[in-house]
């Protein structure tokens, strides 16, 4: 059995506690059952002579309400802070959280206390854990992602009224992405975006029932399963995975003797499923909202560039990288290649005669488009910025 206790300073008016002394961990026998429950972390204990923490055997270890010098004593500990009782309403009690196979009350919320995590039994990818819960008890256990992993948590129960119920969190609770609830079993699937280690709290439902549990950690996907990550890709990581698409689509292209459209699309959602930034899949680019349209672009250059090499390579790059300066947002492949105010690098580099236009490279008409493509993708009403800056 391993208890931690926080000494607590207690206000019965307002039955809330502020932290006073340090964390310490020698438990000390005695009887004793009534106490007062709170929202901090394991229970808060009674204000009317001690406080219980349960053990295996059901039994109580109790700790009295003493002053300082006679707690520090009790406790064996070698320093204590000084306690002043600025009112008889404020009382000295104890706060105490059991970790791993044992339980601490469910009234009491883990979220967000490290001392918790730390402490507690670590779980693995692939394994399970069997445990008992008494009625209004909770168990914690200890975990560790990499920034990518999908993973889900599961809980069955086999002996006993439990409904099961369990918490995933770090510094506060974490959202699951979809879970599976049944009477007797219940199934969260999460998405890691941070690395570090977390914890899993588990009870019952409501705080109502009691019996045995098996906790299992399953990897979906992920580092965890050595592959990249999957992360639901935000902005910034859409971008990123839109330059390394174009990347490796523009290659392609080079290197084969012809392409349709048809044909263009599959070799861009080929290079999207195929790319990976930062340890992060970039295979749903072309299914996010604005991947699709760019993908969608980018597909419309790659039968020109096919076709004519380098020299038409060079025009839409040139364009890309001349209008992701103009930009000022982080995200810059979704504007310049497919939602331009003016126009999109796609559409000039297809009318350039390098790319099997009409529009001769150099000439003012070239200019002008150049620049609608470039700072006119950002810029709803160009006025003379364009013709002032293509005078001959």
């Amino acid at each position: 059995m391993r208890c931690q206790w926080m000494l607590r300073m207690v206000d019965l008016r307002s039955i809330q506690a502020s932290t006073e002394g340090r964390l310490y961990r020698s438990p000390v026998t005695a009887a004793g059952t009534r106490f007062v429950h709170t929202h901090s972390v394991g229970h808060l204990c009674t204000i009317f002579g001690g406080c219980v923490c349960p053990d295996p055997g059901n039994h109580a270890r109790f700790l009295p309400t003493l002053d300082g010098a006679q707690l520090a004593t009790s406790l064996e500990m070698r320093t204590i802070k000084a306690i002043q009782y600025a009112a008889t309403s404020i009382v000295v009690v104890a706060l105490v959280a059991c970790t791993g196979g044992e339980s601490v009350d469910a009234e009491g919320s883990a979220i967000g206390n490290e001392t918790l995590v730390e402490g507690a039994p670590s779980l693995a990818f692939g394994a399970s854990v069997k445990g008992t819960l008494a009625k209004g008890q909770m168990s914690v256990y200890r975990f560790t992602v990499a920034k990518g992993d999908t993973y889900k948590v599961i809980e069955t129960i086999s002996k006993g009224d439990l409904t099961p119920d369990f918490t995933v969190y770090s510094s506060s609770k974490i959202s699951s992405s979809n879970h599976k609830a049944e009477a007797r079993r219940l199934e969260k699937t999460y998405q890691a975006t941070t690395k570090g280690v977390l914890g899993v709290a588990v009870r019952a439902f409501n705080g109502v029932g009691a019996g045995d549990y098996a906790l299992q950690l399953k990897c979906v996907s992920g580092p965890c399963a050595g592959g990249p990550g999957s992360l639901v890709l935000d902005d910034q990581m859409l971008d990123g995975c839109l330059v390394a698409v174009r990347t490796c689509a523009v290659k392609q292209a080079e290197g084969s003797f012809g392409l349709t459209a048809a044909s263009s699309l599959a070799a861009v959602q080929a290079c999207a499923k195929a790319s990976v930034i930062d340890g992060q899949s970039c295979k749903e680019t072309c299914s996010t909202k604005g991947g699709d349209r760019a993908c969608a672009a980018l597909a419309e250059i790659l039968p020109a560039i096919a076709k004519k090499k380098g020299a038409c390579t060079k025009v839409f790059d040139t364009c890309m990288s001349t209008c992701s300066e103009y930009g000022e947002e982080e995200a810059t492949q979704i504007p310049c290649l497919a939602d331009g105010y003016n126009g999109t690098c796609v559409g000039y580099a297809n009318d350039t005669v390098p790319c099997g236009g009409a529009l001769k490279m150099d000439s003012h008409e070239e200019c002008i488009e150049r620049c609608k493509s470039t700072n006119g993708v950002w810029m709803d009403d160009l006025d003379t910025i364009c013709s002032e800056s293509c005078v001959n």
